[in-house]
C-alpha cells in the first residue's frame, strides 16, 4: 500500500501518536510517499532515515528535492509557469493521485495540509488526520525502558523554568530533577520495584540557546537521539541553536541494564 504522509511546515516536532503511526507503516511494509519541505516532511524523513527504511519515494516540485534525508528515489516534477504556493502544491497533488491512502499531521491552520485532506476525501481515499502543535521546549531527565520515560521542565532558551513542575527540582543547583529523588517519588507501577539506576538514563540541560544531553553511553544511538530531540522540543523553532550529546560513562550514570531492549 502506498501511504502519502504530509503535514504543516510549521510543525517542527512529531507528536508521539504520529511517530507510532509512521512506525506502524514501517512494520507493515507500506511504501511511503513524502514531500521535500521542512516541517512535517523533514521530521518524517528523519524518522524514516533513522529507522533505515527503504520503501520511500520523495516528491518534489522542480528538479532537485530540498530534503532527501535517506537518499531515496525521487519523483521530480517538471513544472513551468508557476511559482509560490501553486508551484509546490503540484507535488502534493501528485502524491494524492499516486497514493492509496493519506496520513496528515495538521496544525489546524496550514491551508496546504487542509487542501490535501480535502483532495484525498474527494477522491474517496482514506485519510487519517493527526492534529499537532509545536512541542514546548523543555529540559529535564529521562530513563530508557522499552521507550523513553521523560520528566519535563518547560523552559525558555536560557534554561529558565517558565511553568510549575510536577515534582520538586532537587538537583544540586535546584534547576533540574534529581534522578534518585525523583525515582523515589514515582509509583511502583512505573518503577516496577527497580532501583533508580536500573535503567540507562540521562538529563537535558539548556543554556544560552544551546542544549546539552548527558546520557549513558548505551543510549548514544541515532534512534535515541532523535527521540530526545523530538520529545524535548530541541529545535530551531524553539530558539535552540545546537544540541550536543555527551556520553557519560562515569559512576553517575551507571546502569544495571547496559543495553537497550
Amino acid at each position: 500500500m502506498k501511504v502519502f504522509i504530509g503535514g504543516s511546515k510549521n510543525i517542527g516536532v512529531l507528536p508521539t501518536e504520529a511517530i507510532e503511526a509512521v512506525e506502524s507503516f514501517i512494520k507493515e511494509g507500506h511504501h511511503i510517499l513524502i514531500g521535500d519541505c521542512y516541517g512535517v516532511d523533514l521530521c518524517v524523513q528523519r524518522l524514516l532515515s533513522v529507522r533505515g527504511y527503504k520503501e520511500v519515494t520523495v516528491y518534489c516540485s522542480g528538479d532537485v528535492p530540498r530534503y532527501n534525508e535517506g537518499g531515496w528515489t525521487v519523483n521530480a516534477l517538471h513544472i513551468e509557469g508557476m511559482s509560490g504556493y501553486e508551484f509546490y502544491r503540484q507535488k502534493d497533488m501528485a502524491m494524492v493521485a499516486d497514493c492509496d491512502c493519506g496520513f496528515m499531521i495538521w496544525d489546524g491552520v496550514s491551508k496546504g495540509t487542509k487542501q490535501n485532506i480535502e483532495d484525498l476525501k474527494r477522491l474517496g481515499k482514506p485519510v487519517q488526520v493527526e492534529t499537532a502543535s509545536k512541542n514546548k521546549l523543555c529540559k529535564g531527565v529521562f530513563w530508557r525502558k522499552e521507550k523513553l520515560l521523560c520528566f519535563f521542565i518547560p523552559c525558555n532558551e536560557n534554561g529558565e523554568t517558565i511553568e510549575n513542575t510536577a515534582y520538586p527540582l532537587e538537583s544540586k543547583d535546584g534547576t533540574n530533577y534529581n534522578h534518585k529523588k525523583l525515582w523515589g517519588r514515582l509509583p511502583r507501577s512505573v518503577t516496577e520495584g527497580y532501583a533508580f539506576d536500573y535503567y540507562p538514563r540521562g538529563r537535558v540541560e539548556i543554556a544560552k540557546g544551546k542544549a546539552t544531553v548527558f546520557l549513558h553511553p548505551s543510549l548514544c544511538t541515532s534512534e535515541v537521539e532523535f527521540e530526545i530531540v523530538n520529545t524535548f522540543g530541541l529545535i530551531p523553532e524553539n530558539n535552540i541553536k545546537s544540541v550536543r550529546f555527551v556520553a557519560d560513562g562515569s559512576s553517575h550514570y551507571n546502569a544495571s541494564i547496559q543495553e537497550i531492549k
